[in-house]
């Protein structure tokens, strides 16, 4: 089991690096699109009613796909925090794929800050995957979780303490003692591949960060 676990922390921690680098070079791409370039430097020079409008036009197509799909909504902390909690998770994949777009649109086009949450939640949405591809217990879903959820962290913050220190914080305190281990193997992953995409500890698209 231990095999199967630590076998898990890496794919986990792979692909949560893959795509999170994915999602953080989306938003940026989308960002440079949807306002003529950086936006910190093209913003200022826009007319005004483009500025408002943007933001407006993105909100209608996040909301439309949350129409179609709910699990496309944001989900903060606490909501990834109750999902581990109660042992649930139920996404499919075209939801990761929908909810990356959305969440990257809501944060390029400056209608949404604050993209931990959702780096959080893809994941958690990777690790339930890779829980039931590997066959894991049921009662080792939370850890599964748990690693996603730290792993998209230490992805996005490129960094792998502040991945680690969320789990513990947020999500994984009660069973760190016995699992702490795969989740800095899971973050340690994520990190190493996000290090060489994305900026680290420069953040220009979360307050958050």
């Amino acid at each position: 089991m231990i095999a199967r676990l630590l076998l898990a922390s890496l794919i986990i921690g792979i692909i949560a690096g893959i795509f999170i680098v994915i999602y953080g070079t989306l938003t940026e791409f989308l960002s440079h699109v949807l306002y003529f370039g950086d936006p910190f430097e093209t913003i200022p020079n826009l007319p005004v009613w483009y500025v408002y409008l943007v933001p407006i036009i993105s909100i209608l197509i996040v909301n439309y796909l949350i129409s179609k799909d709910e699990a496309v909504k944001e989900y903060g902390v606490r909501e990834i925090a109750e999902a581990i909690e109660k042992n649930r998770l139920f996404f499919t994949i075209k939801d990761l794929f929908l909810k990356i777009f959305a969440s990257a649109l809501s944060i390029a086009s400056g209608f949404a800050i604050g993209n931990e949450g959702p780096s959080a939640a893809i994941g958690a949405m990777i690790a339930d995957k890779i829980h039931q591809f590997l066959k894991l217990p049921r009662n080792l879903l939370k850890v599964s979780l748990s690693i996603g959820a730290s792993s998209g962290i230490a992805a996005i913050f490129v960094s792998p303490v502040t991945g680690i220190m969320f789990a513990i914080e947020n999500l994984a305190y009660e069973f760190v003692r016995d699992f702490a281990g795969y989740l800095i193997l899971g973050s340690v992953i994520a990190f190493s591949i996000s290090w060489h995409f994305l900026d680290s500890l420069i953040f220009n698209y979360s307050t958050g960060k």
